[in-house]
């Protein structure tokens, strides 16, 4: 069986664990993922659905807001990403 594959939006993605305050280890602590799971996705690389979507609990984000297409060039709106209602900063 196939794993399921998606790639995040590594900038998001490290402005959320930046506004935390969350070095990488204290984020794979709370998402509960290895370090270099989450370093592989913090990069933008394809990630497990499973990882991504621990990670992206962990940091309060829904995981629809930070998907990305291979070979995207945009970034995701930044805005309205955390489930507190924060904007995460540009």
């Amino acid at each position: 069986m196939a794993k399921d594959l998606v790639i995040l939006d590594s900038g998001c993605m490290n402005r959320a664990r930046l506004q935390r305050g969350w070095s990488r280890r204290k984020l794979a602590e709370q998402a509960k993922v290895s370090v270099n799971s989450l370093r592989r996705a913090l990069m933008g690389v394809p990630v497990g659905l499973s990882v991504a979507l621990r990670v992206t609990e962990a940091l309060g984000i829904k995981l629809r807001r930070v998907l990305r297409e291979p070979g995207e060039d945009r970034p995701a709106d930044a805005a309205a990403l955390l489930g507190d209602g924060e904007a995460v900063p540009t």
